[in-house]
């Protein structure tokens, strides 16, 4: 078990070294989703390094580095919220890649329908936590009992 951790931990040290040798866009993209998650031999999440890394890789022209810096700058995940720096890396997404083109146009329209709402509602939508409410659907969606349910409900549909 030691053995495992040390391994870990010397693999953690040369990942954390690799991409600023080499300047990979993979390595900075790699690293920072260890940063971000918190995996890779390091104990606690640091959106803050996270951030810094996915910008490295999106200036090495990577579509998900450009992604995920928008990502973090629309959110103000590790930085601070600035919405046309996330317009900005969002649309360099997609000039970088034709994969790039639904999650950065769909990541586009919602921080445009956010802006609107913003602007002529005066709702903030960035301050609701959208992520506890998904997590309790995914929850009830996840009960054997509604499991069920939908089950006899598609049989009883099919049946007729």
């Amino acid at each position: 078990m030691i053995f495992r951790w040390v391994n870990c931990r010397r693999s953690s040290e040369w990942l954390l070294e690799a991409p600023k040798e080499e300047k990979n866009s993979l390595g900075y993209l790699q690293l920072g989703h260890h940063y971000f998650y918190g995996t890779g031999g390091l104990e606690t999440s640091d959106y803050a390094q996270a951030a810094v890394n996915y910008q490295q890789a999106k200036y090495l022209k990577s579509p998900e580095g450009a992604f995920n810096t928008g990502y973090m700058f629309e959110w103000g995940i590790g930085v601070a919220q600035n919405i046309q720096e996330a317009i900005r890396s969002y649309n360099f997404s997609l000039t970088l890649s034709d994969d790039s083109f639904v999650p950065a146009t769909i990541a586009l329209q919602r921080l445009y329908f956010y802006q609107f709402m913003n602007d002529t509602v005066a709702v903030d939508l960035y301050i609701i936590a959208f992520d506890d409410i998904l997590y309790s659907l995914y929850q009830f969606l996840l009960m054997p009992e509604t499991i069920l349910f939908f089950l006899i409900v598609v049989l009883i549909y099919f049946r007729r």
